[in-house]
């Protein structure tokens, strides 16, 4: 816990620092004046800043005294990092997707999913989803996440087709449908 705290706190200062030098930089150019010259991370910070974040979110997510809405945050962090997800984090996060009492929450857990960080245990949750959610704005996000896997995973197609034959939502129909295609 206490080192999840310290990447966060970590992370909260490098915003601050960040915030604070586009405000300068915004006065600045509204003052007319050049752009004043400022000291820059290295690579290897900037590498080690990115890590920490990613371990914080990834430990968020696997903590069993975090919440889904804190689960959910740490998930959309870790979307656009690339091989950001193992199969822990998967797991609970599917568990989440398909059993949340929340239905929004269900819906944001497969509209996150749909990122550059993609794992191949999601397909089976997405499908699972979109078959069996009582909710249609779920199914729409689970369709819509599961046409960037089947790009990924063209052994999908011919379940996609099956759920075209009984889907009765045009959204969900619309969405797997250009999978389909």
């Amino acid at each position: 816990m206490d080192q999840r705290l310290t990447g966060l706190e970590q992370a909260v200062r490098e915003l601050r620092e960040d915030l604070a030098k586009t405000q300068s930089l915004a006065q600045t150019m509204q003052q007319g004046r050049p752009r004043p010259v400022r000291p820059s991370r290295s690579p290897a910070e900037i590498a080690r800043a990115m890590a920490a974040k990613i371990s914080a979110a990834q430990q968020t997510i696997l903590d069993a005294r975090t919440t889904e809405e804190q689960k959910l945050k740490a998930w959309t962090s870790l979307r656009d990092h690339e091989n950001a997800w193992d199969d822990a984090l998967v797991s609970q996060m599917t568990h989440i997707g398909l059993t949340s009492s929340d239905a929004a929450t269900r819906a944001d857990v497969w509209r996150q999913a749909d990122g550059r960080s993609n794992h191949p245990a999601l397909a089976s949750a997405l499908l699972q989803s979109l078959q069996a959610d009582p909710e249609q704005r779920v199914r729409e996000e689970a369709a819509e996440t599961l046409v960037e896997y089947a790009g990924r995973q063209p052994s999908l197609l011919p379940t996609i087709q099956q759920l075209l034959a009984n889907e009765q939502d045009e959204d969900c129909l619309l969405y797997t449908s250009d999978a389909a295609d």
